[in-house]
């Protein structure tokens, strides 16, 4: 196996075990919200109502668990080609024209995960330096950064590899 084919193989299980990671954390934030609503209604029943009731700071955990997700699917999304993609623009255009332009938008999402990257690591900071927190259960608004910054590193990397893939390829005269 090659070095190319060895780094595609190990990115792609990484970004895959991050996406089914995401997926999980949604599975469990939809269990929340059916227990909530179906709490929020027992206690309006007068058998059950004393022991029943919606979950505290579901809608913080739902937020926290959502944006956390959403970050995790980005790489997965990148490296298996399954991002949303316009061909209203790209219709009929030649094999080598494709390619570069899958190279340019390799690059500038690139320059954009680095970007964002870098924001959500300084705003981490912010936000533990001055100890905010979410009102209801008063959990640090920090803590859902470090696995964002993380897919989102995660992102850059898969980025730069597909933009040098990209490059490589185009100077082999072949597409990826």
């Amino acid at each position: 196996m090659s070095v190319e084919a060895a780094v595609d193989r190990a990115l792609h299980r990484l970004c895959v075990a991050l996406a089914a990671g995401g997926g999980l954390v949604l599975c469990g934030l939809v269990m929340l919200t059916v227990v909530s609503v179906l709490g929020r209604e027992a206690a309006g029943l007068p058998w059950l109502g004393s022991m029943l009731g919606p979950v505290n700071g579901d809608f913080e955990l739902v937020e926290l668990g959502v944006a956390v997700a959403v970050f995790s699917f980005l790489p997965y999304c990148h490296i298996s080609r399954r991002n949303v993609a316009v061909e209203v623009f790209t219709w009929g255009a030649s094999p080598r024209r494709l390619m570069w332009l899958r190279l340019a938008g390799d690059v500038m999402l690139a320059l954009l995960a680095i970007v964002m990257t870098r924001q959500l690591a300084l705003g981490a900071l912010d936000l533990h330096r001055f100890g905010e927190t979410t009102m209801v259960l008063a959990i640090p608004v920090w803590w859902g950064y470090p696995p964002a910054i993380f897919a989102m590193g995660l992102l850059v990397v898969v980025t730069v590899w597909t933009s040098w893939r990209g490059a490589a390829d185009l100077a082999r005269g072949h597409g990826y």
